[in-house]
């Protein structure tokens, strides 16, 4: 499927049945129709035009809006995907890079160069805190994405440029201890369900 120039990000709307495509160095965001792929057809149904280079993109539950991050000029813009416009623009304090959503969609999770994250009030249209993570001995620093919890209340950030997950309390909006080693240069984060557990017993089954 044909796009614009760098894709960087996909997200689906599942309300929709619309694929989204952010494509960084055409400010544009491709829409694609997913019931056209391996027809005739044409899936890319058109673009939303998006300024500044957009870098990270998240749908929203309902599937009607996307939030997507623009690094040229750091700014978080809001998409109504049925009239696909820009409804609204947020500066942004840091270059970003990646994107999460609260399970609430009342907060976005932007993390970025620095390292840092940003803390955003998707309702009010700004920005909470910025809250800088473990830094790198580079110049330059990022943390490429970040994850929710499904209670909304950690979020699980990729510290790309040191090796590390950094863990956010999202109801102090401060680090927490946690820091865990993965690989190196991790750039995504995502979260599985919980395991079900197994009765070990029928004991346990009748109780």
């Amino acid at each position: 499927i044909r796009v614009g120039f760098g894709p960087s990000a996909i997200a689906y709307s599942q309300a929709l049945n619309r694929v989204y495509v952010a494509n960084t160095y055409s400010n544009t965001v491709s829409v694609i129709d997913p019931t056209r792929i391996g027809t005739i057809n044409n899936p890319v149904l058109g673009t939303i035009t998006v300024p500044d280079s957009p870098v990270a993109l998240a749908i929203t539950t309902d599937g009607r809006s996307a939030w997507v991050t623009s690094s040229a000029r750091p700014t978080l813009a809001r998409i109504d995907l049925d009239s696909s416009t820009v409804t609204a623009r947020i500066s942004l304090p840091l270059r970003p890079a990646g994107l999460a959503l609260s399970p609430d969609q009342s907060r976005a999770y932007v993390t970025g160069f620095g390292p840092q994250v940003a803390v955003v009030d998707t309702r009010a249209e700004s920005v909470i805190k910025s809250v800088p993570l473990p830094a790198c001995p580079q110049v330059r620093c990022v943390a490429m994405s970040a994850a929710v919890s499904a209670d909304g209340k950690q979020v699980y950030i990729a510290n790309t440029s040191i090796n590390q997950i950094s863990v956010l309390n999202a109801d102090t909006n401060e680090l927490t201890a946690t820091r865990i080693n993965v690989g190196q240069g991790p750039r995504a984060v995502l979260l599985g369900p919980a395991p079900r557990t197994t009765p070990s017993s029928a004991s346990e089954v009748s109780n």
